[in-house]
């Protein structure tokens, strides 16, 4: 049967790989996204919202709409723990300063930060035949 609801342990299973996931998009994208923001060329930020659009469009379509809700929690987060930690020396992962004279290098840590959430309610209005694999979702028993 197509639709038919799956174990206790593939629904955990499912549910750990969305919350790594979204831990996993978080601590790359903050690490990533200044790159070639000092240059005005963001392709550190570009690739990090990909990743982000990546990682929510799998935490749907294996979990569907809660899923999405999860990586969006644990995705967010991440990126706010990393946004307001001082590391040593007082260095920061996403920040601002007066040295940052290019439009990108000055405003990337907002743009990651607000981009996390808005590619996320993005991936969470489109249609639901986005996320459907017409191979598997749509087999019937016997064949």
């Amino acid at each position: 049967m197509a639709s038919e609801i799956p174990s206790t342990s593939t629904a955990i299973k499912r549910f750990v790989s969305t919350v790594v996931s979204g831990f996993v998009v978080a601590a790359l994208g903050t690490g990533l996204h200044r790159s070639g923001a000092d240059r005005n060329l963001p392709w550190g930020l570009l690739l990090a919202l990909a990743l982000v659009f990546f990682g929510a469009w799998l935490a749907r379509r294996r979990m569907g709409v809660i899923g999405l809700g999860f990586h969006l929690i644990v995705s967010s987060m991440v990126v706010w723990f990393l946004a307001s930690t001082v590391g040593p020396g007082g260095d920061i992962l996403v920040g601002s300063s007066p040295a940052f004279v290019t439009f990108f290098s000055a405003n990337a840590g907002v743009i990651w930060i607000l981009g996390t959430v808005v590619v996320q309610i993005a991936v969470l209005i489109f249609p639901k035949k986005f996320f459907e694999n017409p191979s598997t979702d749509n087999v019937t028993e016997g064949e």
